[in-house]
């Protein structure tokens, strides 16, 4: 048996948290990516126990998922531009305040919300350098145009994204941008609507920049990329059961391509979680510039002299995994550790990268 348990009361506990620094902003939820693993709709009762109405998502599904469980009022920004009809259709149709990032965005909406006889609510993208989706701060006349050309569009919000909110120097000067186009468009005589751009890290290090919405994800659940004292709780820990328990002698391998050989007589015990439900995975390596490879190199070699090593807890005892991590198993060195059959370990995964393991809310 395995399972990815979450503490609700400590869920509970860091939204009213995030509430209370966040003040008189408007807290969005982040429920990108299944919720963040945890599923989409599971996550957003517990936001909706604690007061948020206001959610963020990335794909159509988790629109129509919301819409169809009890989610009929809330409002639900799709932060993810697309130029599929049928897409834009469905958006429209669930009342989701879609992103408008180009022209050529708003003239696809138009249409659709056309079509339906319907006025669709939308929120002006602006790209202060993350590269993906938005107006270029140098875009002010097409910026414009978006509230005068399309009348089947009302335009509620106004956003932008920061690509390393841990770096002041880049995220103060993408906040300068950002902050002077909102005033070149009050300048207009426009008002833009709802104004936001921090994510949980802009959040909890630039309160100056709260604006009047934050979107809050990977802090909810405990998850954030600095350090400091938050007063935040990790609320999710995956659990699997110790299946089979034997003795390997001196000499015996584990794992494909014998990659750990017992030097001794060891007690190890099989849990039912490998590569493949997300434990042990790696991401990062997409990007092959030279810096990014030493530091690669430099990653592994640290590793190497540290001895470093993987590992699980049961019964409160860190037991070393041993081997390879295979695809859907694990085998775990419990020579010290007072433990039988059906106790259970805890597996350190994060839940974005969760993969065929039931999500419990207790």
């Amino acid at each position: 048996m395995k399972r990815y348990w979450v503490d609700r009361a400590a869920l509970g506990r860091n939204i009213d948290l995030l509430k209370a620094r966040a003040g008189d902003a408007t807290v969005f939820g982040v429920i990108k990516g299944n919720g963040y693993g945890l599923g989409t709709v599971n996550l957003a009762q517990v936001l909706k126990e604690h007061g948020i109405d206001h959610f963020a998502v990335t794909d159509v599904r988790e629109v129509t998922d919301l819409r169809r469980s009890e989610f009929e009022t809330e409002s639900i920004l799709m932060m993810e531009g697309t130029c599929n009809r049928q897409e834009i259709g469905t958006l429209v149709e669930n009342r989701a305040v879609l992103s408008v990032g180009s022209a050529e965005d708003a003239l696809r909406l138009d249409a659709e919300a056309k079509a339906r006889d319907l006025i669709a609510e939308a929120h002006v993208k602006i790209d202060t350098g993350m590269g993906r989706y938005g107006f270029l701060p140098t875009q002010l006349d097409e910026i414009l145009h978006l509230y005068s050309d399309y009348p089947n569009i009302r335009f509620t919000g106004i956003y932008t994204h920061f690509f390393n909110a841990c770096n002041p120097t880049s995220t103060k000067a993408q906040y300068k941008q950002f902050h002077e186009t909102v005033e070149a468009i009050r300048n207009a005589g426009i008002e833009p609507g709802m104004v936001h751009c921090c994510n949980s890290t802009a959040f909890w290090q630039y309160p100056e920049m709260h604006c009047d919405a934050v979107r809050i994800g990977s802090a909810l659940l405990g998850r954030v990329n600095f350090s400091g004292n938050t007063g935040l709780t990790v609320i999710g820990q995956c659990q699997a059961e110790l299946e089979e328990i034997r003795t390997i002698p001196a000499g015996h391998s584990v794992g494909y391509g014998a990659g750990w050989v017992a030097k001794r007589e060891t007690r190890t015990a099989v849990l039912s979680i490998g590569y493949s439900n997300g434990f042990a995975v790696d991401k990062g390596y997409d990007l092959w510039r030279t810096k990014d490879c030493i530091r690669g190199v430099a990653r592994y070699l640290k590793a190497w002299l540290k001895k470093k090593a993987l590992y699980v807890t049961v019964n409160g005892k860190s037991c070393r995994v041993l081997g390879h991590v295979g695809m859907v198993n694990m085998v775990i060195d419990i020579t010290d550790c007072d433990c039988q059959l059906g106790d259970m370990a805890v597996v350190n995964i994060n839940p974005l990268v969760l993969k065929s393991v039931d999500v419990v809310f207790e």
